[in-house]
């Protein structure tokens, strides 16, 4: 019975700290999907009125991919959230971006910012149930939001064709941002 007890009262904790991981991370999906949306805006406004050179594009961009790497290089208990199992380091280092983007881009043309792995954490929820949860830095979602933002920051000022191609991929980044959030509810 006390060893019973014993097991109960770990699995309970180790499931506190998750729904705390995931929580933090639902929370940091949610202003990322903000700052997508926000960034979408600031894309029309600047087709729309050919006035992109106001609207300073390239730093308005850089501005918000530092605010989505910040959220994605958040760190909780000494471990990063979004760098699956390589929770000691980083997983989003900007260094690693392209130096130039071909229009029209691929998913994953980006890519090369991602300093984390591909395996998800888990967690025993009871004697019989193994959970795994949490999402990487590299889901599609965030590589086509980092993406669209750094063609325009390296791109040709107010270029047309980029600020168009930094839409059309802000529009898919949009729904992967979305669907990476209710991931992570689905996991809570």
């Amino acid at each position: 019975m006390e060893s019973s007890h014993v097991r109960t009262t770990q699995f309970i904790s180790n499931n506190k700290l998750v729904d705390q991981r995931l929580q933090s991370m639902e929370t940091n999906v949610s202003q990322i999907f903000d700052l997508v949306s926000q960034y979408k805006t600031l894309i029309i406004n600047a087709l729309n009125s050919d006035n992109s050179s106001d609207l300073a594009m390239p730093v308005q961009s850089q501005s918000l991919l530092d605010q989505i790497t910040a959220l994605l290089n958040t760190e909780q208990d000494g471990r990063y959230l979004f760098a699956g199992t390589r929770t000691d380091a980083k997983p989003v280092d900007q260094a690693g971006l392209p130096a130039t983007y071909t229009i029209p881009t691929s998913d994953g043309d980006a890519s090369g910012y991602y300093v984390g792995d591909a395996t998800k954490l888990s967690v025993q929820a009871d004697d019989n149930f193994t959970v795994t949860y949490g999402v990487t830095a590299d889901e599609t979602g965030f590589e086509q939001a980092i993406r669209a933002m750094h063609m325009v920051v390296i791109g040709p000022p107010n270029d047309r064709a980029t600020l168009n191609e930094a839409l059309r991929v802000i529009n898919q980044a949009i729904d992967g941002v979305s669907n990476i959030r209710t991931q992570i509810g689905a996991s809570r």
